[in-house]
């Protein structure tokens, strides 16, 4: 059974600080000691040196399968002792998801209207009738979001490049 049930609370904090007092004894009592052996010629504190930094031999079972080793003689040996059968592959290199693909295409669609209009979002907003705001537009032209219906992307499309064409035909330059 629990010895501190029968415990007041004020008695159980007085264990517990005696705990504490032990403790910190033993701590002041141990440093003491370690100044005390310092003090001798040749004593000294070395950092512990773990077995996993020294060298370990490669090309055996234990490199490959235990330690996970993946270097060349490793690799050899595996496939000499039949362990595997071929050299693993490289890790593959993937370009652009749909996606990204996706996001990238609509900011190049962005572009000449942010080079023309300064960036002026919320132009573009109020001419397609805030089916995007000015916020999202300029995620999108940043690429950190997209337009996900196909039909909203292609009307904001249509109306960035009209805007567009009306200003370079008002500026007197196509």
């Amino acid at each position: 059974m629990n010895a501190f049930v029968d415990m007041k609370k004020s008695e159980y904090a007085l264990v517990a600080y005696s705990n504490v007092t032990a403790k910190s004894k033993e701590r002041k009592a141990l440093e003491k000691a370690v100044k005390k052996w310092l003090k001798h010629p040749g004593n000294k504190i070395q950092p512990v040196q773990s077995k996993q930094s020294e060298s370990m031999a490669h090309g055996n079972q234990r490199a490959y399968k235990r330690m996970g080793c993946r270097c060349e003689v490793c690799v050899t040996w595996a496939i000499s002792s039949g362990f595997v059968k071929t050299k693993p592959k490289s890790e593959i290199k993937r370009g652009p998801d749909e996606r990204q693909l996706r996001i990238q295409a609509q900011k190049q669609g962005l572009d000449r209207f942010a080079q023309v209009f300064k960036e002026d979002w919320q132009l573009l907003a109020f001419e397609i009738g805030y089916a995007i705001t000015a916020f999202q537009l300029e995620r999108v032209y940043l690429g950190k979001s997209e337009i996900d219906q196909y039909f909203t992307w292609k009307y904001v499309k249509k109306v960035a490049d009209q805007l567009v064409a009306e200003k370079l035909k008002a500026n007197g330059g196509v």
